[in-house]
């Protein structure tokens, strides 16, 4: 599969195209709103637009790394990522869309980011004595 040359962007293109259009689907069918309504119902709250807008695009900017960093790592090191990923959700949660977090949820945030260098510690001294 590392051999295989493909353009990265596609599926992501697609599937975000799809996503958007189950969502605006089911925004019809489920939640009865009119679609021809929906660019004046925006623009009405285009301040929360625009913040939901921020985090989509990182979450966009995420899947194409995703793409690039399966292909540049190891599945434990990916795994890693994935869980940096959680801890930044939550800071862009509590400082961008001013969502405060319990402090439960941060202290879970810092055990995760405690388990990622404790992985990524060991990962490291593994690979010294082995030589690889």
């Amino acid at each position: 599969a590392r051999t295989l040359e493909y353009n990265f962007l596609c599926p992501i293109i697609v599937v975000s195209l799809a996503k958007l259009l189950c969502s605006l689907t089911l925004l019809v069918l489920v939640g009865g709103e009119n679609i021809c309504e929906l660019p004046l119902r925006l623009w009405s709250l285009r301040g929360l637009v625009l913040r939901y807008s921020c985090v989509s695009a990182l979450y966009c900017l995420y899947d194409v790394l995703s793409f690039v960093n399966l292909k540049q790592f190891d599945p434990q090191t990916y795994g890693v990522f994935l869980q940096l990923r959680t801890v930044l959700s939550g800071a862009i949660w509590e400082f961008v869309l001013a969502k405060p977090l319990t402090w439960q949820q941060r202290g879970a945030l810092c055990l995760l980011c405690l388990s990622c260098t404790v992985k990524q510690a060991r990962g490291l001294r593994w690979e010294e004595a082995t030589g690889r």
